[in-house]
């Protein structure tokens, strides 16, 4: 029987939204059939149909100063490039790696000797906290690099549309949240001649990938606070003329 092909990477590199494009050293561009997710892992995997070259899963278990490679578009230059390591540390889903992987690698294969794949380079940490004398001078206080094992996942089919929509409606949510925060709390969007928020919908819609009337309803809120300011400043405006005025009459009995 015939193993299936999958085209395997991050789901946070997905998450950046529809159409999604995959495209080959050769230039040409992947078909893809069914999606899946892994279940508390941040990946993805898409069915393959046609005949594409591709890589083996390793069989084995990752060792400990196992000599590995990470290919991939290395800080998004838009070349492939491929970076040797080994391997520092294993988990039952996981391996940290010395391989300088950077943004951009995300997604991308960590291979071993012989071209099997152990891992997919996810993500890098870095506590770099002053107080912890125990972890000074060590590696443990430098970056920390991580790739999650697909072997480990749990695969849940889910049809795309659905996926790209929640996606969409998580990011839209957290543009939402940002704008609620700088428009009561930050300067961001205050006008430089104290005429109010300049949050309009015809400025920061396009920000919005599925759901603009979030930000419609926003730039309407944004207007009512403006005008309930105007009126204020008018009225503080005319009680100033008014006491000015005051002051300068004479009062004759």
């Amino acid at each position: 029987m015939e193993k299936s092909k999958y085209l395997v990477t991050n789901e946070h590199v997905v998450r950046g939204g529809a159409p999604l494009t995959f495209q080959m050293l050769s230039g040409g561009i992947v078909k893809t059939g069914q999606m899946e997710i892994a279940n508390d892992l941040d990946l993805v995997r898409f069915l393959i149909t046609d005949d594409y070259p591709s890589l083996e899963l390793s069989g084995n278990m990752p060792a400990i100063n196992q000599v590995v490679h990470v290919y991939g578009d290395s800080d998004g230059a838009g070349v492939t490039t491929s970076l040797m390591g080994q391997i520092l540390g294993v988990g039952p889903d996981r391996v940290e790696v010395s391989a300088d992987f950077v943004k951009g690698n995300s997604g991308s294969p960590v291979v071993d000797g012989k071209g099997h794949v152990i891992g997919v380079a996810t993500y890098a940490t870095k506590q770099n906290d002053a107080n912890d004398w125990l972890k000074t001078g060590t590696r443990f206080n430098d970056v920390r690099r991580f790739a999650l094992r697909p072997q480990a996942a749990s695969w849940v089919p889910i049809e795309s549309n659905r996926y790209f929509a929640r996606a969409d409606a998580l990011a839209d949510l957290g543009t939402y949240s940002q704008d609620v925060y700088d428009l009561l709390f930050g300067s961001k969007y205050t006008s430089s001649d104290s005429s109010g928020a300049s949050y309009t919908a015809s400025t920061q819609s396009s920000r919005y990938r599925r759901f603009p009337k979030l930000c419609e309803q926003l730039a309407a809120v944004a207007k009512i606070i403006n005008d309930h300011d105007k009126k204020i400043l008018d009225s503080n405006r005319a009680l100033d003329q008014f006491v000015q005025e005051g002051r300068g009459r004479s009062y004759v009995r």
